[in-house]
């Protein structure tokens, strides 16, 4: 019978000797073999353990000497063999989505994995990320995909070669696809901001009116009012032109004509320098007596002459009402999530949260 004495390892292949399962804990092993043993009447000897049953008879002298130098074979473990054939999607000349197998080809031999990581980096053109790490029978395999683009489905792998220290790059026969990188645009182009410019000075002000006026110049032929119509060319047609937002074109319009300031003369200036900020500071260093008023609590202003960009503002603004909440309360929260800008300054919101997580 079956005890505790025996090894898992032993319990298992028994099982798979007896065709029985092999799942389990050692003692539903245990159960289940004695109760094979029981119910079938297999002979097996009493109160002998899996390594006694499965221990080959001895060997006489004369045929050990024999089998001396003889092969001998080693049960070595199973090593998960990665598949190169993995398969994508992907779309035909005819349309039609259909799966294409990764085979991978040798494309660089290097002295060490240091090499194909500084060669990975190196590559401006596409950006690997690793994916996964898998040891197969030809060595440890590192996986990396290129998340430049994330239509892009091109593979590239790193092998540790297991007799030496030197690696190799194996890349996949997908094509890089960085298609919607290259159409992604930002922002407005220049050809829409100067139509822009031109309708705002043609007093045609409001974003939704300038998006009216852009879209009667951005199609070639005017609009047929039945399909057999013939084509009729546009007068008002401009090239280049790609039809923004209602909110992008909210935004140039304030961010680029709107800040203004006043002058002591009355006159009006288009741009605001650090002495204007500095006059306005000064302006609203007192505490007002409403509560609500916002004023300069502190301020600093340095103007680098030599290198502008390293000029350094920072202005605190708040009101008698902010301040007495954030005195009652154990955090302050620092929002910038809404991206306002001042006279195309940014803006940091800074304020707390009450009892219901609303944020003022």
């Amino acid at each position: 019978m079956f005890n505790s004495k025996c090894l898992v390892v032993d319990l298992k292949n028994k099982c798979k000797e007896y065709k029985i399962s092999y799942q389990g804990t050692k003692a539903d092993l245990i159960k289940r073999l004695n109760d094979y043993v029981k119910k079938n009447k297999v002979q097996d000897r009493p109160q002998t353990t899996v390594q006694e049953i499965l221990q080959p008879d001895p060997i006489e002298p004369e045929q050990e000497s024999q089998d001396e130098f003889s092969d001998v074979m080693i049960n070595r473990p199973l090593t998960e063999i990665e598949s190169d054939g993995e398969s994508i999607d992907v779309i035909n000349e005819n349309g039609k989505r259909v799966q294409v197998k990764f085979e991978y080809h040798r494309i660089q031999d290097l002295e060490s994995i240091d090499d194909a990581y500084k060669f990975l980096e190196n590559d401006t053109d596409n950006r690997w990320v690793r994916v996964r790490r898998r040891p197969t029978n030809e060595g440890i395999k590192y996986v990396y995909r290129c998340s430049y683009d994330p239509n892009c489905k091109t593979r590239v792998y790193i092998l540790l070669h297991d007799d030496d220290e030197s690696v190799s790059l194996w890349l996949c026969n997908v094509d890089h696809d960085h298609s919607l990188i290259k159409t992604k645009s930002f922002g407005i182009n220049q050809v829409t901001k100067e139509q822009i410019g031109i309708l705002f000075r043609s007093r045609v002000k409001t974003a939704t009116n300038i998006l009216y006026a852009l879209r009667e110049k951005e199609s070639k032929f005017k609009p047929k009012k039945f399909d057999n119509d013939s084509d009729v060319l546009n007068d008002m047609y401009v090239p280049g032109i790609v039809i923004p937002t209602r909110q992008q074109i909210n935004n140039y319009i304030h961010n680029t004509f709107k800040p203004r300031l006043e002058n002591v003369e009355g006159t009006k200036k288009t741009k605001f320098s650090y002495g204007d900020l500095q006059q306005w500071v000064d302006n609203n260093l007192l505490v007002p007596d409403n509560e609500h008023e916002p004023f300069v609590l502190d301020h600093l202003i340095e103007f680098n002459s030599l290198i502008p960009s390293a000029s350094k503002i920072r202005l605190t603004i708040s009101t008698k009402n902010l301040l007495k909440i954030a005195s009652r309360t154990n955090h302050i929260c620092s929002d910038a999530t809404y991206k306002l800008t001042w006279h195309n300054f940014p803006i940091f919101l800074t304020g707390t949260t009450d009892h219901q997580k609303k944020f003022c």
